[in-house]
């Protein structure tokens, strides 16, 4: 007859306390694996030369900071008519690395696709106008940078961005002053 449940259950935990356990470790990311500010600003601007026509760039604002703030179009420029635009950003917090690195790779693969005639890439931005902000924080991510405060999360006032979005806007944890959003694409100025 099998051994009742419980015994497996008490089998397997007398094998799981004998395992080795991971010796104690304090883990942090390294920042030069993935975009800083810097590296950002001078990689986006390269997008429009390395997908001509597909892809395009323009300046919405500039950051508390002083950095622009960029939006890259990606849609098919032979296709006319009326198209959807989606709007899709990266980078709100600063803490985060990997969206903004996604953003580029999106571009990428998305341009590499067309290029190549993928089909479902080629109705997509046919039918489809992406604006596309990859990194929305970036005087969070200089924060960041200088600090080295891999948990700063907001702006370098402290304002969480994605609280301060007009939608809703002054709601549970955002500030109540228009005034500590970044200026340009989200707060209407």
């Amino acid at each position: 007859m099998p051994p009742h449940w419980t015994h497996q259950v008490l089998l397997w935990s007398l094998v799981l306390l004998h395992l080795p356990s991971a010796p104690a470790a304090t883990y942090y990311p390294k920042p030069d694996a993935y975009h800083t500010v810097d590296t950002y600003n001078s990689d986006v601007v390269k997008l429009p030369n390395e997908f001509p026509g597909l892809v395009k760039l323009e300046v919405a604002g500039k950051s508390r900071g002083g950095d622009p703030l960029y939006v890259t179009r990606v849609t098919d420029p032979a296709a006319t008519g009326k198209k959807l635009k989606i709007m899709i950003t990266f980078g709100e917090h600063a803490r985060e690395f990997l969206p903004v690195e996604s953003f580029f790779k999106l571009v990428r693969d998305l341009g590499t696709k067309h290029k190549a005639g993928d089909p479902s890439v080629l109705h997509i931005l046919r039918h489809t106008e992406l604006l596309l902000v990859g990194l929305v924080n970036p005087s969070g991510r200089r924060h960041l940078e200088k600090t080295r405060d891999f948990c700063w999360r907001g702006m370098e006032n402290g304002v969480d961005v994605n609280r301060n979005f007009a939608w809703e806007y002054g709601g549970p944890g955002s500030s109540a002053s228009k005034d500590s959003e970044e200026p340009g694409i989200f707060a209407g100025g």
